[in-house]
């Protein structure tokens, strides 16, 4: 991704091929991640995802009407 900026592509997301990356970058980029029509998301750890409808959850917000495949081996916790 670093690579990418440094060829002049502001927005590392912006490419032909797959892009895998680590939460934290997207998150941090996550104006860049709202510009791209994504074909799929996959999530991992997908727990993070938990609170979708609050608006300070940048990447649920950037990622909205997007395909996504959420995954996790947290398991959920809820009380009744």
């Amino acid at each position: 991704m670093n690579q990418t900026i440094k060829q002049g592509n502001l927005n590392p997301f912006e490419q032909a091929n797959i892009v895998i990356c680590p939460y934290h970058f997207a998150r941090a980029k996550d104006v860049y991640v709202k510009q791209v029509r994504w074909d799929w998301v996959i999530v991992d750890e997908a727990h993070r995802l938990r609170n979708v409808y609050k608006p300070t959850n940048r990447i649920a917000n950037a990622i909205v009407g997007t395909p996504k495949v959420l995954l996790t081996a947290t398991p959920l916790q809820n009380s009744i």
